[in-house]
């Protein structure tokens, strides 16, 4: 997690306090959520276990989109609209929040499969 330390991040984390990070992967491509608004990156700019201060706790597959780039970027657009630059809280509007907005969307060609 940006912004705090690697310890204080184990410390916390130790005592199920952690801050912890968020992202959907699609199609090779990781969304999330910063003080910059939506934003997406290559899944491989950071590879799971590969930067010392980012560990992998949990992927969990969510589901499949079965539309178009242009339906998805749609969907993207209207939760950039929630998910504005300057928006981010770190308590009550974060990376977690917009993972859980985008796995929730219900859209014709995306089926989401839980177990």
């Amino acid at each position: 997690f940006h912004g705090v330390g690697t310890r204080t991040n184990a410390f916390l984390s130790s005592m199920s306090l952690g801050l912890h990070h968020s992202g959907v992967e699609v199609s090779g491509r990781e969304y999330s959520f910063n003080d910059q608004g939506v934003f997406s990156s290559p899944v491989h700019a950071c590879a799971r276990g590969d930067a010392p201060q980012c560990k992998l706790n949990q992927s969990i597959f969510v589901g499949v989109h079965r539309g178009s780039l242009n339906e998805f970027n749609g969907v993207l657009n209207e939760l950039r609209r929630d998910f504005s630059p300057g928006s981010y809280a770190l308590t009550s509007k974060n990376c977690n929040d917009f993972a859980d907005a985008l796995c929730a969307v219900r859209e014709p060609n995306v089926e989401m499969h839980f177990s």
